[in-house]
């Protein structure tokens, strides 16, 4: 009776907790870091979703074409949304136009970037005139907006 017992309760523990099936986006090759996301790329399979998914991977093929791999990418395997970037428009060490504004008052500099950045990332920049460090608001079409 004992035998039995101890068989069913390990029985029942092993039973799966019931979760929805639905397709996410998988790389359809494996992808390396720098590499870009498209919908050739792209491909969908299905997966149990837990409550916590939808915060840590991509759900629909909008959430990720036009990113860039930060690690890579496993073809078949869901892709968090923490390994992938916005394309980058500011690439280290390459020269970029930076802006200060406030009221009237405004500065245009040339700084060195000294991160890479996608647009709506905040990189620290160095004033190429003064050596000064400063955090900079990366803009789509490249330009940066200085945030003292």
């Amino acid at each position: 009776m004992r035998r039995l017992l101890v068989m069913a309760m390990l029985l029942g523990g092993a039973e799966p907790a019931l979760a929805e099936v639905k397709p996410l986006p998988v790389p359809v090759v494996t992808l390396y870091p720098g590499d870009v996301l498209d919908a050739q790329r792209i491909g969908f399979k299905d997966f149990h979703l837990t409550a916590d998914t939808p915060d840590r991977f991509a759900m629909t093929r909008a959430q990720l074409e036009g990113k860039t791999a930060r690690r890579t990418l496993v073809a078949g395997k869901p892709i968090a949304l923490a390994h992938v970037a916005g394309q980058r428009v500011v690439r280290k060490g390459v020269p970029a136009h930076a802006a200060w504004q406030k009221g009237a008052l405004s500065i245009d500099l040339m700084v060195e970037p000294l991160d890479d950045g996608a647009a709506g990332d905040l990189i620290r920049a160095r004033n190429s005139e003064t050596g000064a460090e400063l955090r900079v608001l990366v803009r789509a079409d490249g330009t940066l907006v200085a945030a003292l």
